[in-house]
């Protein structure tokens, strides 16, 4: 819809009219000016030419936008200046050209703009100054003073009058301004919220189809949905079974593995103690290898101890055969003093007896020679004996020097392996502590999961249920959608009876 500016129509319909006016009395005022008695024939020309530029002049400002708005003031100066001009060219013939001024003030409120009142009334008002200043014999030629002063009071009058007409007009016009203004944005409004309306109208002309074609998308997904629901349901048991079945064997793991961890502690326990045992064991050899090394000089000691025993029987063996031969000799002295004892009779009697006895000792000498020299036979197989059993024990010390020797390698390689084997119980123990923590995290993560598996399970409940409720509200959403269509179409129909 156009907007209208009444005070812009006004003003422009006041310039046309007031153009008009001023171009028909400045045409019609030519022959006027030639048949002037008073003024010249180049002034009489003058005057004329002056009145079709004032015309032409008028029309060309009126018409072009930029000066158009200065029309009003042009046509209130061009008036007064006629005036003037009337009023010092006529002389004595000015009886109604005072009248004239009061035509001005008329023309002027065609505007009814005060503002051109008020140069209208300052202009006639500067004009009959001048010209009682300067041409007071034309101005006071028929009339006197007084008569002017009683002019200059009703021209006051006039003045004041057309002045608050003006401004009550201006007001008027204002307020249809006002009113103007509000209709046309009254106007905007309507368009905008008919263009609203069209555009609300189209959307939900959309919004129906968009959710009926929504809905039927929702309705097969709220079935694809429940579909998965159940089968999230079923899965959810057989998770909720498997994690049961974890927790169960953790247990079992975690059983087990308390087991071997005190199994771990105890053998841990044992070898340290095996440990303690090997190291006595192995200060009690290096205590029986030192034994033996002084068993086996002891043993050579012997063995040389014996061996010079072996010698000294030798040679006692010796000093009783020379012994025997002494007592074999005596007895065979004992025999010849016999025999000389017998010879000699009685003399010799006493030479017998002792003869007798030196034989009876020379006898035992022989006896005791005889005992001793087996006595010494049997030392010396003993000797011998105790030799062999010496080389003997000696080889066999030597042995076991040697074997304890060995021994005490092999002991200290098992104290070895059994340090590794303390460190690598105690590695044991320390990753079966890490895997029973492990196991209890197991537990409790397992715990954990069957707990959100049975929220889970709630969860899969509460969705089904909330998709089958979904399903009923679709079954709604498509009849709003069919509601909003028949609302679109008469906003639609009530749209295009506004536009029309």
């Amino acid at each position: 819809m156009k907007q209208i500016n009444l005070l812009k129509e006004h003003e422009l319909w006041a310039n046309r009219v007031s153009t008009r006016i001023i171009g028909v009395f400045c045409l019609c005022s030519i022959p006027i000016f030639f048949i002037l008695q008073n003024v010249s024939f180049i002034l009489r020309v003058f005057l004329s030419l002056g009145s079709l530029l004032v015309t032409i002049s008028a029309l060309i400002i009126s018409v072009n936008k930029q000066t158009s708005k200065y029309t009003k003031y042009a046509l209130t100066i061009i008036l007064n200046t006629f005036g003037f001009l009337m009023t010092v060219t006529m002389g004595e013939g000015n009886r109604s050209v005072p009248f004239y001024f009061f035509t001005i003030l008329a023309l002027c409120l065609i505007y009814l703009n005060p503002k051109v009142i008020l140069m209208a009334a300052g202009g006639t008002i500067v004009s009959h100054v001048i010209m009682m200043l300067f041409f007071s014999q034309q101005i006071f030629a028929l009339h006197e003073p007084t008569m002017y002063i009683f002019v200059a009071f009703i021209y006051l009058i006039y003045s004041l009058t057309m002045f608050t007409i003006a401004i009550k007009s201006s007001q008027l016009l204002d307020t249809l301004k006002k009113r103007e203004d509000e209709q046309s944005k009254l106007n905007q409004n309507l368009t905008e919220i008919q263009r609203q309306i069209a555009v609300a109208s189209a959307q939900l002309r959309n919004t129906s189809n968009t959710l009926a074609k929504q809905a039927g998308e929702l309705l097969s997904s709220s079935q694809e949905t429940a579909s998965g629901m159940e089968e999230m349901a079923r899965m959810v048991d057989v998770e909720t079974n498997e994690v049961t079945k974890v927790s169960y064997n953790v247990m079992q793991i975690n059983s087990i593995a308390e087991k071997i961890k005190k199994q771990a502690d105890e053998l841990a326990a044992d070898f340290n103690k095996t440990e303690d045992l090997s190291k006595r064991g192995a200060e009690l050899m290096y205590s029986t290898i030192n034994g033996m090394y002084d068993v086996s000089m002891q043993i050579n000691e012997v063995a040389d101890a014996t061996q010079r025993l072996k010698v000294s029987s030798l040679k006692i063996e010796d000093i009783l055969t020379i012994m025997n031969g002494i007592a074999e000799q005596t007895t065979l002295l004992s025999l010849n003093a016999n025999i000389e004892a017998a010879r000699a009779g009685n003399a010799g009697r006493g030479f017998a007896v002792v003869a007798t006895e030196i034989s009876k000792l020379a006898v035992q000498s022989a006896q005791a020679t005889e005992e001793i020299k087996q006595i010494t036979g049997t030392t010396l197989l003993d000797v011998d004996k105790v030799l062999n059993s010496t080389a003997t024990s000696l080889a066999i010390v030597q042995k076991g020097a040697e074997e304890s020797n060995t021994a005490s390698g092999e002991i200290e390689n098992i104290m070895i392996n059994i340090y590794k084997n303390s460190e690598q119980i105690t590695e044991i123990y320390r990753v079966l502590e890490n895997l029973v923590a492990m196991n209890n995290a197991i537990m409790d993560g397992a715990n954990s999961l069957a707990g959100i598996a049975e929220e889970t399970s709630a969860g899969t409940e509460e969705i089904a249920a909330t998709t089958q409720t979904q399903a009923t509200n679709v079954d709604k959403i498509a009849e709003q959608s069919r509601a909003l269509e028949q609302m679109a179409l008469a906003l639609d129909h009530l749209v295009n009876q506004t536009t029309s």
